[in-house]
C-alpha cells in the first residue's frame, strides 16, 4: 500500500502563502520521503516540476519579508508610530465590557427560555444524561443551537441556580 500527499496550490499559480518556506520545507520532505503526490489543480506535475515551484515559493516569501521590513523602515523613518499606546485611540476597554454584557445576557434569556423543560427533570432527579437525551428527544436545541450534552445540561442548571439535590 502507497501513502499520497495530494497538494493544492493557490489561485496564483504558485505554492506561495504566509508560510512559504513551510512549504517549500514540507515538498522537500515530500520528495526526499518517497511519498507519491499529486498536486490536485495541476496532476501532471512531477518532482522536478513541484520542487521548482517550492523554490520559487520560498523565494517569493523572502521577497515579500523584504519589501515588508522596507516599508515599516520607511514608514518609521517618516515619523509613522508603529505598534503600542495611541494617545488619540478609543478605549476598548468600555467595549469589551459592553461585549461581555450582552453575551451574559443573551445567554440568561437563553438559559431562562429553557427553564420550564429542565426544571422539572432536575426535581425528578435524572441524571444530566438523561436530561440531555429527553431534551434531544424533545428536539429541543441547545443554546448553540444543536444536540444537548450532559455537560450542557449542568451549565445550564448552574446558570439558572438550580438547586440539584
Amino acid at each position: 500500500m502507497h501513502a499520497r500527499a495530494v497538494v493544492r496550490r493557490d489561485g496564483r499559480g504558485s505554492f506561495a502563502n504566509s508560510v512559504g518556506s513551510a512549504v517549500h520545507e514540507s515538498l522537500l520532505k515530500l520528495q526526499d520521503g518517497a511519498v507519491p503526490f499529486v498536486a490536485a489543480d495541476m496532476p501532471d506535475a512531477n518532482e522536478m516540476t513541484v520542487g521548482i515551484m517550492a523554490v520559487v515559493a520560498q523565494q517569493e516569501a523572502k521577497a515579500i519579508s523584504q519589501r515588508t521590513k522596507g516599508a515599516l523602515a520607511a514608514a518609521k523613518a517618516r515619523g509613522t508610530k508603529l505598534g503600542g499606546f495611541r494617545a488619540n485611540a478609543a478605549d476598548i476597554a468600555q467595549y469589551q465590557a459592553k461585549g461581555v454584557q450582552a453575551t451574559r445576557e443573551k445567554a440568561q434569556k437563553a438559559a431562562e427560555d429553557n427553564r420550564d423543560d429542565v426544571e422539572p427533570m432536575v426535581r425528578e432527579g435524572l441524571s444530566l444524561r438523561m436530561i440531555a437525551a429527553r431534551l434531544n428527544d424533545d428536539r429541543t436545541l441547545s443554546p448553540r443551537g444543536g444536540a444537548w450534552s450532559a455537560q450542557a445540561v449542568k451549565n445550564l442548571i448552574e446558570r439558572l441556580g438550580i438547586d440539584r439535590a
